[in-house]
């Protein structure tokens, strides 16, 4: 009986300290996501929230978006919301800031997502990642170190990572630059730049005058699947059009490269157009062929 007693003794005490922890967490990261939020409305950042994890575009990048299982590789940068630099894997940052380089490894760091033993905000904010892009990554303690002092880092600290991701690889992103890479070829005539955008004039212009984000113009567009399935074209011949976010990221792109009454044709990769996701009537990772003319600029 006596026994008996002790045990439920011990249950209990068990409970009610993993409950006291669970409290404690709870609690902790509750503080921190304030921080973060103020953080980044202090410094007037334009940011997301997904899976308890923030992110803000650092540098802009046009390539592919990240999915669970996708091969990645990445540089990276961390510190806490005071500015406390205490990791990273690119030598020179490490240099600049007096880390030791002696137990570092500064290559990048290839991992398959979802499948890694990173830091859990640094699993989840890969999926907020491009290629080619910086994002900043911002997470609570809770998918940090915890209450654990690591290094210059104090228990419960909120942490930032600055992640440049190097690539992204899974076979729907293989297959459809092989593609491309056919239409490309079998056509001819255009050239890519650095966007992954591919473009080809088939009218020039002398007029020097091209939209910038936010302008109104007068345009017409045809957005097809390279088998030419038809996604979406303008209605009639100069249509007003703004430049914004309502078009696909390759439409804004090939409408600032034109002068008044220039005509293009384009390969959108999927980054650029409707990304991973897709929507009702293309499929994910779906290339596409657009042809587009600028009449004026309002």
């Amino acid at each position: 009986m006596r026994f008996l007693s002790l045990l439920i003794i011990s249950l209990l005490a068990t409970f009610t300290f993993s409950g006291c922890e669970s409290s404690l967490e709870d609690e902790q990261k509750g503080a921190n996501e304030l921080a973060i939020e103020r953080y980044l409305t202090t410094n007037k950042l334009k940011f997301k929230k997904d899976d308890g994890v923030f992110s803000y575009v650092n540098h802009k990048g046009y390539g592919y978006e990240v999915a669970p299982g996708d091969s990645v590789a990445f540089w990276y940068v961390g510190y806490t919301l005071t500015g406390i630099l205490f990791d990273t894997n690119v030598i020179s940052i490490a240099q600049e800031n007096n880390l030791d380089i002696e137990t570092r490894n500064f290559n990048p760091i290839s991992t398959k997502v979802g499948e890694d033993k990173l830091l859990p905000g640094i699993s989840r904010g890969l999926l907020h990642c491009r290629q080619g892009q910086i994002t900043s990554v911002l997470f609570p303690s809770t998918l940090g170190f915890g209450g654990n002092a690591m290094g210059v880092v104090k228990p419960w600290t909120p942490l930032i990572f600055d992640i440049y991701l190097i690539y992204v690889k899974n076979e729907k992103i293989l297959q459809e630059q092989d593609n491309i890479n056919n239409f490309v070829a079998g056509i001819g005539g255009f050239t890519a730049d650095t966007t992954g955008l591919w473009s080809k004039y088939t009218h020039i212009a002398q007029e020097s005058a091209k939209p910038i984000i936010g302008d109104t113009i007068y345009a017409w567009h045809r957005v097809s699947t390279l088998d030419l399935r038809l996604i979406e074209e303008t209605i009639g011949e100069n249509q007003e059009v703004v430049v914004n976010d309502n078009l696909i990221e390759g439409l804004q792109l090939g409408y600032r490269r034109l002068n008044n009454g220039e005509t293009m044709q384009l390969i959108v990769p999927s980054p650029l157009g409707y990304r991973i996701k897709g929507n009702n009537t293309v499929s994910p990772y779906t290339p596409l062929f657009v042809e587009l003319r600028l009449d004026s600029i309002k």
